[in-house]
């Protein structure tokens, strides 16, 4: 998806909202902070790494610039988070590329226990997966979909008794499972791998942007931001010679990308 360059100036609107209360566009081109630019202030992002200072910024021929995760680099970036409830709601715009092993690509996690969690995890057998777990009782997975080989638009969206997912704009899918205190527990936000007490299953593949809001998002929210043909569009305000104001689905719908 997102067949345009990110813009260089750029505001979430926050009337809206379908819109994001984090939003990383994941553009600052340098440091080591993503910065959160959505409806509700906080939670920068803060990286780190095994190896080196964290993930690097690379060129991108459609977005300008994005951010890559190094599985042998063991690259997350993460902020401490608190006072969750209710239904949450996590979005990446990512291309995911062959591996060998499982990689979490983000989610919430409990960093207290070893896995208590809800994620984007990136399959071994190259499909896009959704999980969510309290402990050895109360877990819950499915498996999304597979790569289209382009930046694809992967949702996760759970709550202590469902686990729901869409990928690329479809409706949402869901499965039910009770995991009592699940949302309570969580304490990371995190992009790059498992940020429980045993961080591990780090990702190894670019991220555009990563979109998190507290409460659920209807299809017509998410499909609305893939089939626009431009996110950005979709998400904010744009500042240029004369700023352009997002309504209620930012604009046009311009066709699948």
């Amino acid at each position: 998806m997102a067949a345009t360059a990110k813009p260089a100036v750029y505001s979430v609107n926050t009337s809206a909202t379908h819109n994001p209360d984090r939003l990383y566009m994941m553009d600052e081109g340098s440091g080591t902070t993503l910065v959160n630019k959505g409806k509700t202030a906080g939670y920068d992002l803060t990286f780190g790494a095994t190896t080196g200072a964290g993930p690097d910024w690379i060129a991108d021929g459609t977005h300008t610039v994005v951010l890559d995760f190094i599985l042998a680099n063991e690259d997350y970036a993460e902020a401490t988070v608190s006072g969750l409830s209710g239904v949450q709601t996590i979005g990446l715009i990512t291309k995911p590329t062959a591996g060998t092993v499982s990689r979490i690509a983000a989610g919430l996690f409990d960093n207290t226990q070893l896995d208590r969690y809800g994620i984007l995890d990136w399959k071994a057998d190259e499909t896009y997966s959704v999980a969510s777990r309290f402990d050895d009782t109360q877990s819950n997975s499915a498996t999304t979909g597979s790569a289209t080989g382009g930046w694809d638009f992967w949702v996760l969206r759970f709550s202590d008794t469902t686990l729901d997912w869409s990928l690329n704009g479809s409706a949402f899918a869901t499965n039910v499972v009770a995991r009592t205190g699940l949302i309570a527990a969580m304490n990371r936000f995190g992009i790059g791998g498992k940020r429980t007490s045993s961080p591990a299953n780090f990702y190894d593949d670019p991220i555009c942007a990563a979109m998190w809001w507290h409460g659920s998002k209807s299809d017509a929210d998410i499909s609305a931001i893939y089939n626009s043909g431009d996110p950005w569009a979709q998400l904010g305000v744009i500042a240029g010679s004369a700023p352009k104001l997002v309504g209620k689905f930012g604009g046009k719908l311009r066709g699948k990308i």
